[in-house]
């Protein structure tokens, strides 16, 4: 009788398939996965210890609280659009490397903060630094030249991932040596994203990437959805994809066609007409929901309703992101998904089961085992986004198309934290957990009225 497979061996093969995707690249684009790891984990921390902060040291209420994490994440959605009216594409780099300026400074400020002005201050400062350094890392990877774009961009989510699993092992470290310190918590990751700046400098060795054509990239706002997908001949109208037929490229360095399945059509004037961007936006705006209670009174749920002191709460985190990293992982080994839109159901099902378990548990291991589910969607969403964007996007509209996916994802954390934190105020965390079903739910249902995007997508494609 053959014997079963240890439960661990998957994982173990996973993240072994992981490190070689990691370690096979070249130097260039691993500074850039160093540079991604290493403002992600600051941002992460800092994301986790505001709430705490203003409760235990400001005294400040949930709903001030959440609002205050809305006025971050509008920051974030603001710097997002302006990146996408602003840059041009071969001064992304620049746009990071100021994005991860504005975040080193965030947190000092943030550690700080005597008051709810100064807390408000550096919660804007840390948003602003987020909405220009995300979208602009995922445009320097998706343009850097050499193998696939779907591996580089799963390399990617796979660098976030990582730093996402051993910053709250850091950070947890750093809470135990300091008395559950959370100033010096956050002034000790400060350090990470000026670390940045000169891993960023590192990548500036490999080739330039396609600038958009006519310099400018268009806004990243999203426009209204038009009523004909060929815009008419002529003048392009106005409009951030309001885009006449592209323009004829030579033919060295025209999109191999394999990756662009639409090339010689007119771009469609709205994002939300094109079936893979539509898809990963919604599955991007289905997670981040729970994601966003997570990261706001992940904390707080972990002390209240199950008993864990701060450091304890960290170590809780980091479960979540440790089954998103093993996830991550497996996708980099080339995973075929010919059905983009029943993986993203899947996602909902497995958000709704861990949001449940979480809500209605109790004691330490039912919240590990909890944060482990929604940690198999998070590990999913991303590379899946990111990769549906990219199939169908020619390399000179891939900055814009990634601003506008990240203005629009980035708008739940504007809307989010404040209502949360106005439940968490009126009916407690367990009915806010609850709740957060209704617009899992919503949008679950708006993934099946969406049209499926026209081929199959490969993930962390190996060739």
């Amino acid at each position: 009788m053959p014997l079963a497979t240890p439960p661990g061996r998957p994982v173990r093969r996973a993240l072994r398939s992981g490190v070689a995707v990691l370690t096979r690249q070249p130097l260039t684009l691993l500074a850039l996965y160093g540079t991604a790891a290493l403002f992600r984990a600051a941002q992460n921390v800092a994301q986790t210890s505001l709430v705490p902060l203003g409760e235990i040291d400001l005294h400040l209420r949930a709903a001030v609280l959440g609002g205050v994490f809305a006025l971050g994440g509008g920051t974030s959605v603001a710097a997002t659009v302006l990146l996408g009216r602003m840059a041009v594409a071969r001064h992304v780099r620049r746009w990071t490397a100021v994005g991860l300026a504005v975040t080193a400074a965030s947190l000092p400020i943030l550690a700080s903060a005597p008051s709810l002005g100064v807390l408000v201050a550096g919660a804007c400062l840390l948003g602003a630094g987020g909405g220009l350094t995300v979208p602009s890392l995922s445009t320097l990877v998706g343009q850097h030249p050499g193998g696939s774009t779907s591996r580089r961009l799963a390399g990617l989510t796979l660098a976030l991932s990582l730093s996402l699993t051993l910053g709250p092992l850091a950070d947890a470290a750093v809470l135990d040596a300091t008395g559950d310190s959370l100033r010096l918590t956050l002034l000790a990751f400060a350090v990470l994203p000026a670390l940045g700046l000169p891993v960023l400098a590192a990548s500036r060795r490999r080739a330039g990437a396609t600038p958009h054509p006519g310099g400018r990239i268009p806004a990243a706002s999203p426009a209204s959805p038009s009523p004909a997908d060929v815009p008419p001949a002529g003048p392009p109208p106005a409009g951030p994809w309001s885009v006449g037929p592209p323009p004829a490229d030579p033919p060295a360095t025209r999109p191999p066609p394999a990756l662009h399945p639409a090339q010689g059509a007119p771009l469609p004037r709205s994002p939300w007409r094109r079936p893979g961007w539509r898809l990963a936006t919604v599955a991007q705006l289905l997670y981040q929901v729970p994601f966003v209670a997570v990261v706001t009174f992940g904390v707080v749920t972990a002390e209240r309703l199950y008993g864990l002191h701060l450091a304890g709460a960290q170590l809780g985190i980091s479960a979540f992101f440790v089954v998103s990293l093993a996830t991550r992982s497996a996708l980099t080994a080339g995973v075929e998904i010919r059905r983009p839109r029943l993986a993203v159901g899947g996602i909902a099902c497995l958000t709704v089961i861990g949001v449940t378990l979480l809500a209605l548990g109790s004691g330490g291991a039912v919240l590990f085992v909890a944060l482990g589910i929604l940690g198999i969607p998070h590990g999913l969403v991303l590379p899946l986004a990111l990769g549906l964007i990219a199939e169908e996007t020619p390399p000179a509209e891939l900055a814009r198309a990634n601003a506008a996916f990240s203005a629009w994802t980035s708008g739940v954390t504007v809307v989010a934290p404040a209502v949360l934190g106005a439940l968490v105020a009126l009916a407690g965390l367990r009915a806010m957990l609850l709740a957060l079903l209704l617009p899992v739910l919503a949008l679950a249902a708006l993934v099946s009225a969406s049209p499926a995007p026209p081929r199959p997508l490969r993930v962390g494609d190996p060739r």
